[in-house]
């Protein structure tokens, strides 16, 4: 039978162990992360699976002091957010940073009292939402003109601001 020493040092072992794993492996991917300019890989919607972005946009969500807004940069983010404006055909590459402190999405849809979603637009889900300092991207190609809006589809969050134009054209 182990003495209780014996006991606490086995299991002080097994740890240190543990985090000496841990540890070769951060020490490993991060230089390779930053050298390399790794990013989580975009995901493909609405049949732009083999299709390269034709535009390319990056938007911010974030909580203002008494509503959620989008923006283009991370020092701008307003509610509504800025107008996207995109042409029939356009094959978007979208990546969303979540500068929050609670979890976003993003999705374009036929208007706020209508949120269904457009276009296999959706850049993260209600189930699988960016996380806050998260990133998330995806592409899709819009194929229909008008105008739609986009939103945060995480529960309450349209209704207090977290949405924006956006015009397609032919």
């Amino acid at each position: 039978m182990l003495q209780l020493g014996e006991l606490i040092m086995a299991n002080a072992k097994l740890v240190i162990g543990v985090l000496m794993v841990a540890g070769a492996a951060l020490i490993i991917s991060v230089p390779a992360i930053l050298l390399l300019g790794l990013q989580p890989p975009m995901q493909s919607f609405g049949g732009a699976e083999n299709l390269k972005p034709t535009v390319n946009i990056t938007m911010y969500a974030n909580e203002l002091p008494t509503k959620f807004g989008w923006g283009l940069s991370s020092d701008n983010v307003t509610s509504p957010g800025p107008t996207l404006r995109f042409k029939v055909g356009d094959v978007v590459g979208m990546t969303v940073h979540n500068e929050g402190k609670v979890p976003h999405a993003f999705a374009i849809v036929s208007g706020l009292d209508n949120p269904k979603v457009l276009f296999n637009s959706q850049v993260a889900t209600l189930n699988d939402p960016i996380q806050p300092g998260g990133t998330k991207s995806g592409v899709f190609k819009v194929t229909d003109a008008g105008s739609f809006k986009y939103i945060c589809t995480v529960t309450g969050h349209s209704e207090i601001g977290m949405y924006g134009d956006i015009v397609i054209s032919k």
